[in-house]
């Protein structure tokens, strides 16, 4: 099932909040992909990203504490440590492959191999939130999980 008109317009609002070495490789991503890709985000105001840094804590002793590793979704507050969505332009997307079926991992692997392709071929580093198991800092535990939806501009490079 194709994007609609409208789900296209949508998407390519999302995308026009992102920096624009991001739309250069969404687009060329898009173009050679075997599915259409929603954007779902770029963008997020601060409130946003304090909602979704929220999810999975509670706060204690005036500090957010983990209850839920699985309703986890940002080792991001929107604050001292905004992230890359924050911002104007951001320099994170999220992406889906459509029909948006966040179980289907294969096709968000698919996504990813031709997002970071098109990448490569602009020279634009990219980094991708599948790939961050790796980066879990002793002191910050929570960033290693997979995001396979999100994809970010280098922090080195930008």
């Amino acid at each position: 099932m194709p994007l609609s008109d409208t789900l296209r317009q949508y998407s390519r609002r999302r995308l026009a909040s992102c920096h624009v070495d991001l739309r250069r490789v969404v687009m060329q991503a898009e173009a050679w992909m075997p599915f259409d890709v929603m954007v779902l985000e770029g963008a997020r105001s601060v409130a946003r990203q304090q909602r979704l840094f929220q999810q999975g804590r509670r706060k204690r002793d005036g500090s957010w504490q983990i209850e839920d590793w699985d309703a986890v979704l940002t080792c991001y507050d929107g604050m001292d440590n905004p992230g890359k969505h924050v911002g104007d332009p951001a320099q994170a997307v999220t992406l889906a492959p459509w029909p948006v079926d966040l179980a289907d991992r294969d096709r968000f692997l698919v996504m990813a191999g031709v997002v970071l392709a098109a990448a490569s071929s602009l020279g634009i580093s990219v980094r991708w939130g599948g790939e961050w198991r790796g980066d879990a800092e002793p002191e910050r535990p929570e960033i290693a999980f997979f995001d396979l939806a999100h994809f970010q501009l280098n922090r080195v490079t930008y």
